[in-house]
This record gives C-alpha cells, structure tokens and sequence, in this order.
C-alpha cells in the first residue's frame, strides 16, 4: 500500500519513536482519516515483525552482550 507522499518520511521514524512531538500529532491526526497510510503504516510494522522473528538484532549485543529487536514491535495503528 502507497502512503500519501506528505506522510510516507514520517512514517518510519514514526515507528522508531524517533519524531517529534509536533510531528508525531500531526501525522496521529493523519492516520486517523488516511486508510492508505494506516495500511503502510501496519505493512511495516509486519516487516519489522518478521524481521525480529527471524533473529536480526543490533550490532550492540556482541559488544554489551545485551540482545535487543533491531526494529521496535509495534501494534498496528488503530483510530479512536
């Protein structure tokens, strides 16, 4: 599914909880109205998914020994 081309920047970080607070209303406000980015947004979060799934972790691990999810696990993105 193809995001609005405002969005789809926003999205990614979005997930990596790495937007602004500013940015992050504004793009919440947007995903409550928008089927389409809402439906990019639950894609990736599927891919970040089956990524953790298949064991990908950071580089971090050999270096601290603390294992963690190179992508977040994120719920798919529901409007209230």
């Amino acid at each position: 599914m193809n995001p609005c081309r405002r969005y789809e920047e926003s999205v990614i970080p979005f997930l990596h909880q790495e937007l602004g607070r500013k940015k992050v209303i504004t793009l919440q406000k947007h995903l409550s109205q928008c089927e389409r980015c809402r439906g990019y947004l639950d894609e990736l979060g599927h891919v970040f998914q089956v990524i953790e799934n298949h064991g990908a972790f950071n580089c971090n691990a050999q270096v601290t020994g603390v294992r963690r999810p190179l992508y977040p696990v994120t719920q798919p993105f529901r409007a209230e």
